[in-house]
């Protein structure tokens, strides 16, 4: 079995959109999915019309941006209620901010002559939450930079000259909301932190590290698992698909959990409800 817990799609930076995502999953023999786009859970207004059609599972999931000690943070959230009041309100409010920060970065850019505006961005991004990649696919099309990358590195990379820092909520406020919602957090990549900032995360009260991941070599897999078991947390992963390039797209299906693996984490979850029901 082949469960695939990150995935994106054109609901926030992804190429392809949810529908187009399913059917290359069931394509590719992938049994359980998560679209885990960034800041926002629109994709599972299309998904809910559609996933009968295909036999797929559908873990709920989202990328949430925090911050821990001025370093943003990504978190994975799954198996939440989409219908949560408090986490549906945060994600409004960050598509609001998401859109203040890139007026400010297009802002930047038209400090060093490239003839762009906020139309041109949302015309990218259309409903969805504003992301860097939007602004980058911007500038390729409008001829103002070689390539995607080329905009990152020479304008919008973390410390570029263009770049707007997000508007950041704590790790231990997403933990708690998602928490409050029924859901399990997880470190997102994690091979991007230090040992002291995975520590902190994981003391905040994450219930899972990503191990799997296309950026993870072999050494990376061996220890997060290390850590997973040391503090008693839960393991996921998946392919981080965004489908920017061919090279992307070939590996997409290559980069899973297995059926234990999502059997800890949906236990996890079962046990948690019938916690709270006995509470109640």
């Amino acid at each position: 079995m082949k469960a695939d817990l990150h995935i994106h799609t054109t609901s926030s930076d992804g190429m392809l959109s949810p529908v187009e995502i399913l059917k290359k999953a069931e394509t590719l023999g992938i049994n359980v999915i998560s679209i885990s786009d960034h800041d926002t859970i629109s994709a599972y207004n299309e998904i809910e019309k559609v996933k009968s059609n295909f036999n797929i599972r559908i873990v709920n999931g989202v990328e949430i941006s925090a911050n821990l000690k001025d370093k943003e943070i990504h978190l994975l959230a799954y198996c939440f209620d989409l219908n949560n009041r408090e986490l549906n309100q945060f994600f409004e409010q960050i598509k609001i901010d998401r859109k203040l920060r890139a007026i400010e970065i297009v802002r930047k850019l038209r400090n060093f002559k490239l003839d762009i505006s906020i139309s041109d961005v949302e015309a990218v991004s259309k409903n969805s939450p504003i992301c860097r990649p939007h602004i980058a696919t911007a500038l390729v099309q409008k001829g103002l930079v070689k390539n995607f990358y080329d905009a990152f590195h020479k304008y919008i990379k973390d410390d570029g000259p263009a770049n707007q820092k997000k508007i950041k909520v704590s790790v231990e406020s997403v933990i708690e909301m998602i928490h409050n919602a029924g859901g399990l957090v997880f470190i997102a990549h994690p091979y991007i932190l230090d040992s002291e900032t995975l520590s902190g995360i994981i003391s905040a009260g994450v219930d899972g590290i990503e191990v799997i991941h296309p950026l993870h070599k072999k050494h990376h897999v061996t220890k997060f698992t290390n850590i997973a078991r040391r503090y008693g947390i839960l393991q996921s992963g998946g392919s981080d698909f965004h489908g920017r390039n061919e090279t992307e797209i070939q590996k997409f299906g290559k980069y899973y959990i297995g059926e234990t693996k999502l059997t800890e984490i949906l236990a996890r979850v079962e046990k948690t409800e019938s916690f709270r029901v006995r509470a109640g």
